[in-house]
């Protein structure tokens, strides 16, 4: 799966994204703000998340896709995940690179994924999950049009759940 929105371009995730999803991983700004990056901190952790992810998207059953911007740097990552088709539903996730921190790039990304999934994957329902210490990852998924549904967890690891329901 590929698409490109704006100045960006989104392609599947490869082994030569390792050292930017270690090096990323690694930073605690990152880390702190993401439940599942910071588990992707050494070499052989990101290679077999990248290895399970390629199978995934092989059976349609998972995306884990890199943002590049035009120059093909690394802006971050974007994925559709444990999906099931018999309830027509999946999660997303996301983070991008600091640098890229409040430029909008998460908001479109994910608004450019969703038709995916509803549409060619005929999803009906999406759901996301954000800490609820990082306030900009909620107003990414409040923009796409998420709503939320519930909170749940034990400080530092307290979310809220999200919901995005087929149009």
């Amino acid at each position: 799966m590929e698409f490109s929105f704006d100045n960006y371009f989104v392609r599947q995730m490869e082994l030569k994204d390792l050292q930017n999803i270690v090096s990323n991983a690694k930073d605690p700004e990152i880390a702190n703000n993401n439940m599942v990056v910071k588990k992707y901190n050494t070499l052989a952790k990101a290679k077999k998340y990248i290895e399970k992810m390629q199978d995934k998207e092989a059976t349609a059953t998972g995306y884990e896709l890199v943002i590049e911007d035009q120059e093909h740097n690394f802006v971050g990552v974007l994925s559709l995940h444990h999906m099931d088709y018999k309830k027509g539903t999946g999660y997303i996730g996301y983070w991008l690179t600091k640098s890229n921190w409040g430029k909008g790039i998460a908001t479109k990304a994910l608004k450019h994924l969703l038709p995916f999934a509803f549409d060619y994957l005929g999803l009906k329902k999406i759901y996301a999950k954000t800490l609820i210490s990082n306030t900009k990852s909620q107003g990414v998924l409040e923009r796409a049009g998420f709503k939320v549904i519930g909170k749940s967890g034990k400080a530092p690891e307290e979310y809220y759940f999200y919901e995005l329901n087929c149009k």
